[in-house]
Parts: structure tokens; sequence; C-alpha cells
């Protein structure tokens, strides 16, 4: 498999998670509310929060995934989690070293800016 394959699934995971916590497409936040130093509250008990699970992999390989089609079952757990998830498997890092990609992701930032 091309490190390309090997990226796309673990950034298929964590768009996925990424996803959830957004939106629907065509939301666009905005930040336009006042700010103020008072302390966050707690969210109110009728209001569902998403689930988000954050999972970052280095140096693993897209075919021995069986959600994205090995049937060697080297990864029954991650198979679990993505039958319960979405799975992109088209996908984009903003650079090929693993400390870079996850600044970015954190923060939401370009690597021009997060250095």
């Amino acid at each position: 498999m091309s490190l390309i394959r090997e990226w796309l699934c673990v950034f298929g995971l964590i768009g996925s998670a990424l996803a959830a916590a957004v939106g629907p497409p065509g939301t666009v936040p905005t930040n336009s509310a006042p700010v103020h130093n008072t302390p966050p509250t707690a969210a109110p008990a009728n209001i569902a929060l998403p689930n988000i699970v954050l999972i970052t992999l280095d140096t693993t390989r897209a075919d021995r995934m069986g959600f994205l089609g090995s049937k060697r079952g080297l990864t029954p757990n991650l198979d679990e989690l993505a039958w319960q998830a979405a799975v992109f498997t088209h996908a984009y890092a903003q650079a090929p070293l693993t400390t870079t990609s996850h600044a970015t992701i954190l923060t939401g930032t370009y690597p021009q800016f997060h250095q």
C-alpha cells in the first residue's frame, strides 16, 4: 500500500470524529458571540453532546485494517468502531509528519502558522 493510502485510514477515523463534532454540512461557525470572562457552565441536561474519540496511528498500514478490506483479523476493536462510525476513504493530510499533522488537527491551523 502507498503511504497516502495509510494516511487515508488514520485521517478517515479522525475526520469522522471531527465531522460529528462540527455539525451538518453547510453550517458555518461564527465568531460573532460576545466574549465574556465568565467561567464555563455545564451543558443543559436536554442537549445531546457528541461522543468524540480521536485515534491517531503512526506507521499503520491500511491493508492491515479489517474495515478497509483485510481478512487477517488484526484490528477487531478498530473494525467494531468503524462499523459504528463514518469512515472516509479519501482524506488529505496537511503534512507528511505525525507531529505536524497532530498540531494541525488539534489547533485547526495550517503548519506554516503553528510552526
